[in-house]
């Protein structure tokens, strides 16, 4: 019998939808309006992308140099696999919160990542504000509404994409990001060597032993090298396949207006299905 109750209660439940279901089709028409026109309400968001592929100099020693890295290998500063992990060093410093900290304080970009707490005709952070932001939580909105590292595992690139409020500005955002990086990586490499060069050379004038000291010589010239390398390279860690362009004014990253019209009618078809059953039926 409860069986029978609850079949006739899902034919009732189905009869009454069908017979306002201009009610429901009404809501979901008028949610998808609203909800569109909010979407033209928020600012756009345009997206600028920066093709990269790890440079095949960026820290790397000659192969042939790895029998002496072997014999010497107990040395501090050398490392066998050091060519194999350049690439994730380089990933790792350029997703680091230090590193966008910096970028962030020599671009002048703090103001731009918290427009609503800078006044632009005064120059100066709100009477508003009790205390401005600082570099640190710069770097957590930059990393999380920003920038955004995408590796292809097929094809060995990475696709460093900046989502900005003016598309001519993420472009240079994204452009600059790719130069600051490449510098901060020459200085590293440039005062790695420089002290790998001071090690060797007193080493050099300590040991007597040929073979050693034939080691230490091929090692002094594998970091000169490095750091001539290093000092002659630009795109010392990343080489740009594809610059960053703005994009088009129509080539809106955020919002998807097209999410929000299926989202509102959604929103809007369950509005209307909650509005009917809630009305008694006549």
């Amino acid at each position: 019998m409860m069986i029978d109750d609850d079949v006739i209660r899902l034919d009732e439940v189905l009869r009454l939808l069908f017979r306002r279901l201009h009610w429901v089709l009404g809501a979901a028409v008028l949610f998808s309006l609203l909800f569109g026109a909010a979407s033209f309400l928020v600012s756009p968001v345009y997206r600028a992308t920066v093709v990269l592929i790890p440079a095949e100099s960026g820290g790397r020693l000659d192969g042939a140099l790895m029998p002496a890295l072997g014999a010497l290998s107990g040395l501090a500063g050398f490392s066998l696999d050091r060519a194999n992990s350049h690439t994730e060093e380089s990933l790792a410093v350029m997703q680091s919160r230090s590193f966008s900290e910096k970028f962030i304080q020599d671009a002048g970009l703090l103001p731009k990542l918290f427009p609503e707490r800078w006044d632009s005709q005064q120059s100066r952070w709100k009477a508003g504000t009790s205390e401005p932001p600082t570099l640190a939580s710069g770097a957590i909105r930059f990393d999380r509404h920003v920038r955004t590292l995408v590796p292809d595992k097929k094809t060995g690139l990475f696709r460093l994409t900046i989502d900005w409020r003016d598309p001519t500005e993420a472009a240079t955002i994204a452009n600059d990001f790719v130069a600051s990086f490449n510098r901060t990586m020459r200085d590293r490499a440039i005062k790695s060597a420089d002290e790998s060069v001071a090690y060797l050379e007193t080493e050099l004038t300590r040991t007597t032993q040929l073979e050693t000291r034939a080691n230490l010589a091929r090692l002094l010239e594998a970091q000169l090298n490095r750091r001539m390398l290093a000092t002659v390279t630009e795109e010392f860690a990343f080489r740009v396949v594809d610059r960053a362009l703005p994009p088009d004014p129509d080539d809106i990253a955020r919002p998807r207006r097209g999410y929000y019209l299926a989202a509102g009618g959604l929103i809007g078809l369950v509005f209307g299905v909650s509005l009917v059953l809630s009305r008694p039926a006549k």
